[in-house]
């Protein structure tokens, strides 16, 4: 048996397959299991849904404290991109927040995910948020 190393703090994404669809989150923290003993890991879950949705393609970004999810929440065919942030480290995020101004415009899939960026922030400020995704 190969023993990982332990990592500092790294979200991981969980994927659930549900009717509708919704991921969680797992913050990992120093001194923390290995990555191979997920299933054994009692940290904190939050889970990431849009009501009434299928939640898909999630992509995350962090930085500190600062750890941002975005990811593609679809309904009779069209998607929007959703953010949620957490200040954190990823025990707790805020309420998911629509990105894209034309409703169902994203064109997202599992080669074409939103992707998001974290750029430092100055004076010890939060990082800015940069979210990319495709669009009808």
């Amino acid at each position: 048996m190969t023993t990982l190393p332990r990592l500092p703090l790294l979200p991981l994404v969980i994927m659930s397959v549900t009717a509708i669809g919704s991921f969680g989150v797992l913050a990992r923290h120093r001194g923390g299991p290995p990555v191979g003993a997920m299933a054994a890991d009692t940290g904190p879950v939050a889970t990431l849904d849009v009501p009434g949705r299928s939640d898909a393609t999630p992509s995350v970004a962090a930085t500190g404290d600062v750890v941002v999810v975005v990811w593609g929440a679809s309904l009779d065919g069209k998607a929007d991109v959703f953010a949620a942030v957490s200040r954190d480290a990823g025990r707790t995020f805020g309420p998911p927040v629509q990105v894209n101004r034309v409703a169902g415009e994203g064109r997202l899939g599992g080669e074409l995910p939103p992707r998001v960026a974290l750029v430092p922030g100055t004076s010890g400020r939060d990082p800015e948020i940069v979210v990319l995704w495709n669009a009808r």
